[in-house]
């Protein structure tokens, strides 16, 4: 490149002038390299390179844990909560679903009840806690949990209490009928949707037939829908004498008043 001929003003050509381009790019290319080493090289200092303070737990989340009670233990210790079945009152049947659970509550062989969680029924009780395995009642100032029947001659399934615990209730007698007794109280007609079965409807056969649905926690109308998990088709129906015969306990659901509700249905041995 010319340098005297640019002092003198005599017009550059544009060869001279992309040579003096490319010296300007290259002088911003080693100034930008020289400042990325800088930055990389000096020490970090100032506020961002001092530890922040150790973080912590709201207390909001570590009361959650403190009410997490899976061995009911917070229950055993609650004076007002009483556990075991109540006297008069056995489970028949829960349907979870938040504010819409209900619970089948009534004596042994009597009327059966639908209570809906939050609302307070004709003899005063108030369903205020439905589980899978038992509901927790209100009567007055007194709370109650009932489970559901267990084995022959051992009552509600209810959680082990203190050794000062208040004296048991009477425990629930053992049912009296076997799953062939059961079978024979039962005529099951097919609930037909589209053709198909979908279900099969409860009724006694006779009065005797009716004492024992009666006491299985069963009303005619009922539409049995699973056995033991299994929908029951035509196929598992066709087993059902085979099963109940040779079992002590099955877990039915079934369809009540447009809901479906669940029990498990205890029977003595055969």
């Amino acid at each position: 490149m010319n340098l005297a001929a640019v002092r003198r003003g005599v017009p550059l050509s544009p060869r001279t002038l992309v040579g003096l381009a490319e010296m300007a790019l290259v002088a911003l290319l080693a100034l930008q390299a020289g400042r990325l080493l800088w930055l990389v090289a000096a020490p970090a200092t100032g506020p961002a390179s001092q530890p922040g303070p150790p973080a912590t737990v709201p207390a909001a989340q570590t009361e959650v844990l403190t009410r997490f009670d899976p061995f009911f233990r917070l229950a055993q210790s609650d004076p007002a909560l009483s556990a075991g079945p109540a006297g008069d009152l056995h489970l028949y049947g829960v349907r979870s679903g938040g504010a819409a659970a209900t619970a089948i509550l009534g004596p042994p062989g009597g009327v059966q009840t639908l209570y809906r969680i939050g609302e307070q029924g004709p003899d005063g009780i108030t369903l205020i806690e439905v589980s899978l395995d038992h509901v927790v009642i209100a009567q007055g100032a007194a709370r109650r949990r009932i489970g559901f029947p267990g084995p022959a001659g051992q009552g509600a399934v209810t959680p082990p209490t203190a050794q000062a615990a208040a004296p048991q209730t009477p425990t629930e007698a053992p049912p009296t009928f076997t799953g062939a007794q059961l079978m024979a109280a039962l005529a099951l007609t097919p609930r037909l949707r589209l053709g198909r079965p979908v279900g099969f409807t409860v009724s006694p056969r006779g009065a005797a037939g009716a004492a024992v649905l009666a006491q299985a926690g069963l009303q005619p109308g009922d539409v049995l829908l699973t056995l033991d998990g299994s929908e029951l088709n035509r196929e598992r129906l066709s087993e059902l004498p085979q099963i109940l015969a040779a079992a002590t306990h099955v877990d039915l659901s079934y369809e009540r008043g447009g809901q479906t509700l669940t029990t498990r249905l205890r029977m003595s041995a055969p």
